[in-house]
């Protein structure tokens, strides 16, 4: 039963609601510096109006699968949605941070969020009609799902004021039968974008005044600033390694940094974590860390099986420690990670689980594309060509493609191609200094968005570029190694060239090593990768075979690309890619205009063919022409006439016979071979492009 929206209402103000709040908006989830500040009205107009439709409802299709991987894509692909902070504008997420240096300004609102699997007896609908019941609700909004909601509170301007006013939506609609998501009682937390046609924006709003926060809330929620005693913090943290042990998930252990961060400050908490969990080997500088972990309270260990505020209590009652050691000790008395040895039944693969699947559930058992067609999370492409055939500038528009989520190799009026998922692109260019590099993005962005300034932009800001040119092997491999953290799903990393990490493609072993890093990194990132390479081998129709070291290139990526370039100038990819049908040869053409490459395809390859043939016909026929005033000739004549041999100019007197040009009169063995002009023949060139 649904109660009366009325009951248990807290109080609420007349004012009205403040001028065009700003809100910090930032690019995904991993994301801890805001690109764009954006107001409030403008939000609720961009997600009603659908600027993020096609990716909203790429999270939604992977939830109406109904199986565990649909859930697992759709919570990768929620995670590289925009998303904005709530409360206001900051310049940084971190916690780590002093409160001067995030620089936070209160947007006077909180937003509230209605998840359908806390609300199962309420349809969207139902959330919709009775949140907006209350009169210090100011908006709401279909939730990325589809199945929640997100509805916008205003409050007092004041962070010191947020948990309160959290307290009492919460109070007031739990009296209205629903649950709110606790985890939106963090002020910084992300609120993601959506798409809702019906998203609901009110003229006005009541300013929700709060109530007093259950102590248990203040304690999870509100951050200590570093107040705590350091050797209090050192029990929590050994007691923590006695029930957990000191070799965790990054995960689990980004929210162990993270709360001790806040328990005795950035670098303390650096050092003390780095001694009690010394086999996780972090890099504490790293932006790419998920904030939701990263930003964790002191307060929050609780869910690790601790109460910090008394470090006894732990839930199997540890005994207290004696006292602690040296603060200060360093990192040289830290014990050496250990080493956890999988077992075979950890490789293990279940199939039980598929029995029952229909054809559309199995088909999403694969991970989703990064480019459809061609290459799909966790798998590692290797796209290889001779020398100079503009390889490097395809896959760097490749790269251009996914950061503007445009189709690649599309035609030249912009339709086909292969459909990309817009997101970050990490370039590794073993080969060109930072100047080249440069010129290169400059020169291929200014043509190719020369129309489109806000192309232009996403593709600056999504579009990483490292120039490694004169690094020795192991050094680009420790900075790929260190790039892992900035790489979300769906991510593309291109690595050009291979020959810089193994000089000699033949070197089987040095191959399956690097090419097996490769394949380690998509694994463990979820993205996609890239790999160029060089190959001389020439004349055979399979991808696979056209490659130095090829079986072990084989064996290890998902997708061969081997690029042949045509006299015409024409790319021609002939594509084996082991997770899609139905992809074997695409033609593209560089577009100096455009600088990108275009789709051509085969049936206007042939058409150019034919025209050209048709052209050289004429001009073979021109000089025909002079030389049959004189009468019949022979085919030394022509063959004069043309400059060839005469076993060359034969061909030719062929084919314009049977353009209907030219009579052949062969008077039998042993004579000459005489040749005639037609009528036809004097009339020239009529347009007729048919193959003879």
């Amino acid at each position: 039963m649904i109660a009366p929206a009325t009951q248990s209402a807290p109080q609420v103000s007349e004012d009205n609601a403040p001028a065009s709040p700003l809100l910090s908006l930032f690019p995904k989830a991993t994301a801890t510096e805001q690109t764009e500040s954006i107001t409030l009205e403008e939000l609720f107009r961009r997600i009603r109006e659908g600027d993020w439709r096609s990716e909203v409802n790429a999270c939604r299709k992977h939830l109406r699968k109904g199986t565990e991987a649909g859930l697992r894509a759709y919570q990768e692909a929620k995670k590289t949605l925009p998303a904005v902070i709530s409360t206001g504008t900051v310049k940084t997420r971190r916690r780590s941070v002093s409160d001067e240096e995030r620089g936070a300004v209160h947007s006077g609102y909180i937003c509230l969020d209605f998840d359908g699997k806390d609300n199962p007896d309420h349809t969207l609908d139902d959330l919709r009609r009775i949140v907006l019941a209350a009169d210090f609700v100011q908006g709401v909004f279909a939730s990325p799902s589809g199945d929640g909601l997100k509805a916008f509170v205003r409050v007092p301007a004041d962070f010191d004021q947020h948990l309160g006013c959290w307290e009492a939506a919460r109070q007031h609609f739990a009296a209205c039968g629903l649950t709110l998501d606790e985890n939106t009682a963090d002020p910084f937390r992300f609120c993601f974008v959506s798409y809702d046609p019906d998203a609901k924006w009110k003229a006005s709003a009541k300013e929700l005044e709060p109530v007093a926060v259950p102590e248990k809330l203040k304690r999870e929620r509100t951050p200590s600033n570093g107040t705590e005693d350091p050797a209090h913090v050192r029990k929590v943290l050994q007691q923590l390694v006695d029930k957990i042990g000191p070799d965790q998930k990054r995960r689990k252990w980004l929210h162990i940094l993270g709360a001790t961060r806040d328990g005795v400050g950035f670098d303390l908490g650096n050092a003390l974590v780095d001694e009690f969990f010394p086999a996780v080997k972090p890099d504490h500088d790293n932006a790419g860390d998920p904030p939701d972990t990263l930003d964790a309270t002191w307060g929050s260990l609780h869910g690790l099986g601790v109460d910090p505020d008394d470090p006894a209590k732990m839930f199997d009652a540890l005994p207290d420690l004696s006292d602690p050691p040296d603060l200060f000790r360093v990192a040289a008395e830290k014990s050496e990670p250990v080493q956890t040895r999988r077992s075979l039944a950890d490789y293990r693969v279940d199939h039980s689980a598929t029995l029952s699947l229909s054809s559309e559930q199995i088909d999403a058992l694969r991970p989703p594309y990064v480019i459809d067609g061609f290459l799909r999370q966790a798998e590692v492409a290797m796209v290889g060509a001779e020398s100079k055939s503009r390889k490097s500038w395809l896959v760097q528009d490749a790269g251009f493609s996914l950061a503007t989520g445009t189709p690649w190799l599309a035609a030249a009026d912009g339709m086909g191609g292969f459909a990309t998922n817009k997101a970050k692109v990490h370039i590794f260019d073993l080969e060109l200094n930072d100047s080249e590099v440069k010129y290169r993005f400059a020169k291929a962005r200014a043509h190719r968005f020369a129309e489109s300034p806000v192309l232009a932009k996403c593709a600056t800001d999504n579009v990483r570029a490292y120039s490694l040119d004169g690094l020795t092997g192991d050094e680009i491999r420790r900075l790929l190694a260190e790039l892992k953290a900035t790489v979300s799903p769906g991510d593309l990393v291109i690595i050009d060239c291979l020959y810089r990490l193994v000089p000699d493609g033949n070197e089987t072993e040095k191959v399956a090593d690097i090419l097996g890093v490769a394949k380690r990194f998509a694994k463990e990132t979820n993205a996609g990768v890239i790999v160029v390479d060089h190959f001389r081998k020439a004349g055979d129709d399979k991808a696979r075979n056209r490659f130095v070291g090829t079986f072990v290139k084989q064996a290890s990526a998902s997708t061969l690309v081997a690029i042949e370039v045509t006299k015409e100038d024409v790319l021609v990819l002939n594509i084996d890619a082991r997770t899609f049908y139905g992809v074997n040869r695409v033609h593209a053409r560089f577009n100096p205009e455009t600088y990108a490459f275009d789709s051509i395809p085969e049936a206007e390859l042939e058409r150019q063919r034919r025209e050209r043939a048709f052209e050289e016909e004429e001009g073979w026929l021109e000089g025909i022409r002079q030389l049959a005033e004189r009468g019949a000739f022979t085919t030394a004549d022509a063959g004069a006439l043309w400059n060839v041999k005469r076993q060359s100019a034969l061909p030719r007197l062929e084919k314009l016979v049977k353009r209907g040009w030219l009579h052949k009169d062969a008077p039998g063995p042993g004579k000459t071979t005489k040749w005639n002009l037609k009528p036809e023949g004097r009339g020239g060139f009529d347009g007729d492009f048919a193959e003879v």
